[in-house]
């Protein structure tokens, strides 16, 4: 499946300082909204507590000490003049005053209808023929809306007919004709309104019948079609902003364009543009896809509405399209009250899978569970259509478009807009329907962050904490290369405060958060209390020779800790990080993986006399680092090195047995030289159990005795060259020898 990856560019300064001032205005304005209901609430709290501890203790007082004939107009009285007081009216004047500079004539307007209203509603308390005047100026109101909206319906039927066919027109109008002759017809003659009434109620009855049929029907697929939804509107305490989003300079500048023209579409829609349907977000779990949705929505000051895609899965079929409408319906909603919503759907390959045997995609097992049950393919159908027909006009604006055209005014084009977004891990399973230009238009990568974004991201998440002078932002940057937005945050701002907090401190240190770090790499600690000696001392040499391998063959990483104290699975671990951001690297570097990871079990060998179990992990790190070998042409051209699960010819086992026993050849060699540093390293993790990198180092320096270092680079480009299969399927030194010949016989000619 292609995909279009974008890079960024660098938008025109001043229209992006222009939409960016226009989404923090509509961020104000929205602000200003949830103020303005906060003082409503507030008037309609204030209107409670002087009904029930004011108003209705002061009538009562009055009513019980007035003379009988008094009692009654006093009553009625307090009643009308409490009314002004009640939680509705002084709601209605909190909100209506919360605007005062915003709607300015507005609200002189709205206050004359407030003091309107509560005078009719006193007046009707007070006096019984104003009572009776309001009651019948109410009727007549509804009798004149009955009767426009039949005129209404009148005018709709005849515009139906008169704008079809010949056929359709005459049909249509007589049919017209004869529906209001009847109705004059019950009107001067009772017996035929008596007809009429009873087959009218006999349709009413089979018509509720049908009803109530479908309503409990609608009710169980209502029921079923619950998921869970998150809503955050303009204003809301949860609403996130580009402030909040760390680590991504270049991929913000990259999304600031989109959101800039959701906030402000004036000027784009002049030119003739149209604005794209959807973005899918995709990257490993943990970098920040859903977050960087909420910051889009937050920084343009709109709406943002999100679901789960697993949340569209459901047993019987139908139901999971009944969510999708519901979703987008929501959607809807959203867009027009806030002129813009992202819909977004985190991890939608659950949804967006490919159906299988569908041109342009791969095929793929299976077409989701038949019968009855549901295999949330009709949701991915009604995506598909709802992202196209996003731009169909409603009811309401096709009426508005008659009536422009009625007027002969130009149609004002659609003052909302729904950005659909995604995210997902797994980009290649998704349906190629689903990734063409008109739906997800734009496919955009969020990586984990390189040295300077973590850097400000560290920074960002430590001022969220207390910390003392022991922390250091450059070593946290460090050491941290493989760790996601996702596990930073939680390392600094939970795991690092929960060790600090249980040690009795309220301060977070630099130990903290390295010991964050390791229970995120590694797992938390599970010492074992009791433990035979002969299986520590295992353990501390298969770690010994995993450190001092490292320690000699990878001088670009270094060494954070090694340890014999289980940690999830691992009884023991060496933990190395890179000492810089690594995106490309030469093969020998695999060929000193491999080293690193067959040392703890040849250590074993060498030092114990035998093989012990406990490699499982170390075998399946070297048989991943052979395929990539493989993959890159290391055994000889790569033509059946597609997957690490496929079965590979037997001329490549041979070679791969072969390779494999010379790295640990390569291995046990390297070990016998530097015995006494193993035997210290795993000496000291017997005496103490963990070691830092720090200490590790320098019990590997003080064991050489001074001895001259590994010359790693020259060391490893060697073996290299001894073990790399050519393009002939023979190995280099195998060529050498063979060319050598050649080569003096030509001179012996000359």
């Amino acid at each position: 499946m292609s995909m279009t990856e974008l890079t960024p560019q660098t938008p025109k300064n001043d229209l992006v300082k222009l939409n960016a001032e226009k989404g923090k205005t509509n961020r104000v304005a929205y602000t200003a909204k949830a103020s303005s209901d906060f003082y409503g609430g507030v008037g309609w709290v204030i209107g409670l507590f002087v009904t029930l501890f004011i108003s209705t203790p002061l009538i009562w007082f009055l009513t019980t000490n007035a003379s009988r004939s008094t009692r009654e107009q006093i009553l009625v009285l307090g009643i009308a003049i409490a009314w002004w007081f009640n939680p509705l009216s002084l709601g209605a004047l909190g909100y209506i005053f919360s605007n005062l500079r915003s709607w300015r004539f507005w609200t002189v307007a709205a206050l004359l209808v407030w003091a309107v209203v509560n005078t009719l509603v006193s007046a009707a308390i007070v006096d019984e023929t104003a009572r009776i005047l309001i009651a019948n100026g109410l009727i007549i109101l509804g009798y004149v809306l009955l009767g426009l909206w039949f005129l209404y319906i009148q005018l709709r039927v005849f515009i139906w007919a008169a704008a079809g066919k010949p056929g359709r027109f005459f049909f249509g109008i007589m049919g017209w004709a004869a529906l209001n002759g009847l109705l004059y017809w019950a009107i001067i003659n009772p017996e035929v309104l008596n007809i009429i009434l009873v087959v009218l109620g006999l349709a009413l009855r089979i018509v509720f019948a049908i009803v109530f049929v479908v309503i409990q029907f609608v009710a169980i697929f209502w029921f079923m079609a619950q998921s869970r939804v998150e809503t955050i509107r303009p204003g809301d305490p949860k609403q996130v902003t580009f402030d909040d989003y760390k680590g991504q300079p270049h991929l913000l500048k990259l999304v600031r364009q989109w959101i800039s023209l959701l906030s402000d579409r004036g000027k784009f829609q002049e030119m003739g543009g149209q604005f794209i349907n959807g973005l899918l977000l995709y990257g490993e779990p943990g970098t920040g896809k859903t977050l960087l949705a909420k910051a889009m929505a937050g920084e343009a000051g709109i709406a943002f509405i999100s679901i789960e895609g697993s949340g569209f899965q459901a047993m019987f079929i139908g139901v999971d399209v009944l969510k999708m409408i519901r979703f987008i319906s929501s959607a809807r909603k959203l867009a027009r009250e806030y002129g813009s919503c992202i819909a977004y759907i985190d991890e939608i390959d659950a949804v967006g899978a490919s159906r299988g045997n569908v041109m342009g995609g791969g095929g793929m097992m299976g077409g989701g569970m038949g019968g009855m049950m549901g295999g949330g393919r009709g949701a991915l159908t009604r995506l598909l259509y709802e992202m196209d027909g996003i731009n169909e006009l409603t009811r309401w604006e096709k009426l508005r478009a008659r009536w422009y055209q009625f007027r002969k005014k130009p149609i004002p084009p659609r003052d909302w807009h729904i950005l659909f977004m995604g995210s997902t891990n797994r980009p290649d399973v998704l349906d190629p329907a689903l990734t063409r230009p008109g739906r997800f238009d734009r496919t955009v990568i969020v990586n984990k962050p390189d040295r300077s974004g973590r850097r400000e991201m560290v920074k960002y998440y430590l001022n969220k904490i207390k910390t003392d002078e022991t922390v250091d932002i450059e070593a946290i940057v460090s050491d941290t290369a493989w760790a996601t937005p996702a596990r930073i945050m939680s390392a600094i701002t939970k795991d690092a405060v929960r060790l600090a907090l249980f040690d009795d401190r309220d301060k977070v240190a630099q130990r903290d958060i390295e010991l964050a770090f390791q229970e995120q790499a590694m797992g938390l600690e599970n010492p074992i209390e009791e433990m035979e000696d002969d299986q520590r001392k295992q353990i501390a040499y298969h770690e010994a020779g995993h450190a001092v391998i490292q320690y000699h063959l990878r001088p670009d990483e270094r060494i954070v800790r090694v340890s014999i104290v289980r940690r999830s699975d691992a009884l023991g671990y060496m933990l190395p990080v890179p000492n810089y951001d690594i995106y490309s690297m030469p093969l020998k570097t695999f060929v000193a993986d491999i080293l690193v990871s067959m040392a703890g079990h040849v250590a074993t060998k060498i030092f114990l006399g035998e093989y012990w179990t406990g490699a499982t992990g170390d075998f399946r790190s070297v048989r991943s680092r052979v395929w990539q070998l493989g993959h890159y042409g290391y055994f000889g051209p790569p033509l059946d090195w597609i997957r690490e699960d496929v079965r590979m010819d037997p001329e490549k086992v041979k070679i791969i047995e072969k390779f494999w026993v010379k790295f640990e050849e390569k291995t046990e060699k390297i070990l016998y030289a530097h015995e006494p540093e193993v035997h210290a390293v795993a000496q000291a993790l017997l005496e103490r159990n963990d070691l830092t990198g720090r200490d590790c180092i320098e019990i590997i320096r003080s064991a050489a005795n001074g001895r001259k270092a590994v010359d790693s680079e020259r060391l490893l480009k060697a073996f290299v060259d001894e073990t790399i299969v050519s393009g002939n399927g023979k190995s280099e030194k195998t060529m050498k020898v063979k060319t050598r010949p050649k080569a003096k016989s030509k001179v012996k000619v000359k």
